[in-house]
């Protein structure tokens, strides 16, 4: 591998292992500057170089938010770890370089299903949409996201990002995603794999005013940065990223799999299990600017109230199950279906008691990497 020895590292020290693009590299971007350079062959090009895998394609399985192991498949599929079929959609274009150097696929709809109650927040046309596991968090339009903190009830913060009383998060309630337009694959995501518990410097669970427990909420508006599906997302797909067809397969993730059926790239074509490419929808990706994880934030000491933007839930929420809800335990897996159940009351607080709050960024839930 063509590695690079650093002199100077700049906080924070996350490490990203680039299995994307060729043309994707940091290094590419000094090229196109006229600032020389040369690009390399990564990880997944080295190991089709030297036989390892047939095809310059692997699947991600990153599974739940409680889960301690996940898996990169290098070269192959494991039909056992998803549910239905994989439905494979095209990878787009950047619009700079008419080139392929980022997960960009057409993403065409957005709803949530909550109390046997769907709303629909799709976009208004296909948005550029990049499927990146080196982001921890989901990052939607602003109007989308908006709508999102709104109907939950969430309180921004300037210091703590989103939060949201762990009880909402804990309860059934399902975000359905959909790429490619009409026949294109839909992924379901709990309302549970969006949330982080907070604690406080002392490791207590941080909590509002009003004795709940305070969870961080694993949605961002964009803003002018691209949007990015991120871990939080990732999590409940399986996803097959085929970077020679320039083609990505999605299906649902089966959590906590034990079992395992691989099957291997085959030397020419296609994605093995996938069903069907949807390709009506195309879309441009204009925007390349890079996100990575987020690090740890260190906050002043102390047990002061932190004052927040308030929001009055408006989506159609359940009842709540129980008036503080439960420390820690957001992100309990779910059913990969969309559920009625969604328990919370409206926010009657905008403050949160802690003291330094320790934000965790989520890269790979776990190391095992399969050759074939």
């Amino acid at each position: 591998m063509t590695m690079a020895s650093a002199i100077e590292l700049r906080a924070p020290a996350l490490g990203v292992m680039g299995i994307g693009y060729k043309a994707g590299e940091s290094i590419s971007a000094s090229i196109a500057a006229g600032e020389g350079g040369q690009l390399y062959p990564n990880v997944i090009n080295v190991l089709k170089a030297e036989g390892y895998i047939n095809q310059l394609a692997y699947s991600l399985w990153l599974n739940d938010i409680n889960s301690l192991t996940g898996s990169i498949l290098f070269g192959g599929v494991d039909t056992a770890k998803y549910h239905g079929d994989l439905i494979a959609v095209p990878v787009q274009l950047d619009s700079e370089t008419d080139a392929f150097t980022s997960f960009t696929v057409a993403w065409t709809g957005l709803s949530f299903t909550s109390c046997g109650k769907t709303l629909d927040l799709s976009p208004s046309a296909a948005v550029p949409a990049i499927l990146d596991s080196g982001t921890s968090d989901l990052l939607l339009p602003d109007e989308i996201a908006n709508q999102v903190f709104n109907g939950l009830g969430v309180i921004t913060d300037v210091n703590y990002g989103n939060l949201i009383k762990c009880s909402v998060l804990n309860d059934a309630g399902t975000f359905s995603f959909t790429f490619g337009g009409q026949g294109g694959p839909t992924i379901n995501v709990s309302l549970s794999e969006f949330g982080f518990p907070l604690a406080n410097q002392d490791g207590t669970p941080a909590q509002f005013s009003d004795g709940s427990f305070a969870c961080q909420l694993g949605i961002q508006a964009a803003g002018q940065d691209p949007i990015l599906f991120g871990d939080t997302f990732l999590r409940a797909a399986y996803v097959v990223y085929d970077l020679q067809a320039n083609s990505i397969a999605l299906a649902q993730t089966n959590f906590n799999a034990t079992d395992s059926n691989i099957q291997a790239f085959p030397s020419s074509g296609g994605i093995p299990g996938a069903s069907t490419t949807v390709s009506a929808v195309t879309v441009t990706q204009t925007n390349t600017i890079r996100i990575l994880p987020s690090a740890s934030p260190t906050f002043p000491g102390g047990t002061g109230g932190v004052v927040g933007t308030s929001r009055s839930a408006t989506f159609a929420l359940c009842s709540a199950t129980g008036s503080a809800g439960s420390a820690g335990s957001a992100g309990s897996s779910k059913s990969n279906a969309a559920a009625p159940g969604l328990g919370a009351s409206a926010f009657d607080a905008s403050t949160i008691v802690a003291g330094v709050v320790a934000l965790t960024s989520f890269v790979f839930g776990g190391g095992l990497m399969v050759f074939l």
